[in-house]
């Protein structure tokens, strides 16, 4: 399992390198056309991506998205569970957090050990779980509000993903990435 305290995920540039090309091939086969808005250019710093988290298709495409944010550290938490099961990801970037008040605190410490770099990019789902991209109100979770007013430089940058089949047999894929927001007020 992951690295405890707030050490930084565990990383392998080749596995990285490879899943990804691996990812593009599979997402471009399972998707009709896949559709990205955004984002503008980043200031330095490091970026707190605040996405939904409509499906579980969502990991793959922000990984096909990472590049979009230059070149960056990328990390992402995820429900411990599910990265036991699917273990491949600790090392594309991914650190294990738990429910409750213990996983939560963890979570603050990792998340904001993954944002002490100018060059990193933390993903973070903000409802915590799979919702509905049309549910209101969207039903954030506080953990990721403690992360962004813990940033003194860098941006906040809102995701948004949704997925729809329209008439083909093969679901379109839709991400807009809306503007950065400064983690410090000028």
């Amino acid at each position: 399992m992951s690295a405890g305290g707030g050490a930084p995920p565990r990383r392998s540039a080749l596995l990285l390198a490879l899943f990804s090309a691996y990812a593009r091939r599979y997402v471009a086969r399972h998707f009709h056309g896949v559709w990205v808005q955004g984002p503008a250019a980043l200031p330095p710093g490091p970026v707190l991506v605040v996405m939904n988290h409509p499906s579980w298709w969502d990991p793959l495409l922000g990984l096909l998205l990472a590049p979009r944010l230059g070149r960056r550290l990328h990390a992402a938490p995820w429900e411990a569970a599910a990265l036991a099961r699917y273990g491949l990801w600790e090392r594309l970037g991914a650190f294990a957090v738990r429910p409750g008040l213990e996983g939560t605190a963890r979570f603050l410490v990792r998340g904001r050990a993954a944002l002490a770099r100018d060059d990193a990019a933390l993903w973070v789902t903000a409802q915590g779980r799979f919702v509905d991209a049309r549910a209101r109100p969207p039903g954030l979770r506080p953990g990721v509000g403690h992360l962004a007013r813990a940033l003194d430089r860098g941006v906040v940058l809102p995701l948004a993903l949704e997925y729809a089949f329209w008439d083909e047999r093969l679901p379109e894929a839709f991400a807009r990435f809306g503007p950065p927001l400064p983690a410090r007020d000028p």
